[in-house]
């Protein structure tokens, strides 16, 4: 899978943690930290915008939960993302697709710290582009590149393993070139 394609499916979930977590006091304890949290936000795609040549706005809406089990030396995290829809949409052209976020569970296996690896799974779908779903499960390797109240906010930058659905056997470039088409003229 391409890097690019790993980086933005993760972007996209690590702006949502990131954000509904910047509140949370530190994670210390062996005892999970859970929290729940609505979203709905629209903002511009950088990466959508500068691919396609138009603008392109992501939206994100529904109920995120997280938990976050610590212990020494380690710690894994669990996500999911009941009625949550993301819309990438065009607002020159009207067009718009959606996609589902399937659940995403992220090991520490060194613990919580910046520069600490993680490894993430996705679940479910990956995106959704008209005619192109891909489905099943996908594996990275990953950082730790801040942590917020204890809360660890990552970055991929390996894909490990896929498996699955993907009709474009994890060409990148094709799958943008198809969601720029969909959301152009």
């Amino acid at each position: 899978m391409d890097i690019r394609h790993s980086m933005s499916r993760a972007a996209a979930l690590g702006f949502v943690v990131g954000a509904s977590l910047a509140f949370v006091g530190a994670v210390q304890a062996d005892a999970p930290f859970r929290d729940v949290e609505h979203v709905d936000q629209t903002f511009l795609s950088n990466f959508w915008t500068a691919e396609c040549g138009f603008d392109v706005l992501r939206t994100q809406i529904g109920t995120a939960r997280f938990t976050l089990h610590t212990q020494p030396g380690s710690a894994h995290e669990i996500d999911t993302f009941s009625d949550w829809t993301e819309t990438l949409s065009a607002p020159s052209t009207g067009r718009s697709f959606k996609q589902i976020v399937g659940p995403v569970r992220t090991g520490y296996p060194e613990g919580i710290f910046v520069g600490a690896p993680a490894r993430i799974i996705f679940l479910g779908n990956g995106s959704s582009v008209p005619g192109l779903t891909e489905a099943g499960r996908y594996v990275y390797e990953a950082e730790v590149v801040f942590v917020l109240g204890g809360v660890p906010v990552t970055d991929v930058f390996a894909p490990i393993s896929t498996a699955g659905h993907d009709p474009l056997d994890d060409d990148f470039d094709a799958y943008v070139e198809a969601g720029c088409a969909a959301l152009g003229p």
